[in-house]
């Protein structure tokens, strides 16, 4: 994860929580195709030792596939 505060520093976690209902689609989500472009809420638990992350403040997530734990 990497935030816009921060973005050359890089902070791993693990996925607490994928909602089953996706909270909005955007505008640009017309076709069959873009329907992978559905937002859904994704919370990630992280350590943040370095005090980087702020509440509120945009971040992005790549989400490495994986076997459920």
């Amino acid at each position: 994860m990497t935030t816009d505060g921060a973005p050359d520093r890089s902070i791993e976690g693990k996925v607490g929580h994928i909602s089953s209902v996706a909270e909005f689609t955007p505008k640009s989500v017309q076709t069959e195709e873009l329907r992978t472009s559905l937002v859904y809420e994704v919370r990630v638990l992280v350590e943040d030792p370095h005090d980087v992350l702020r509440l509120g403040r945009p971040a992005t997530v790549c989400l490495m596939a994986g076997a459920a734990q």
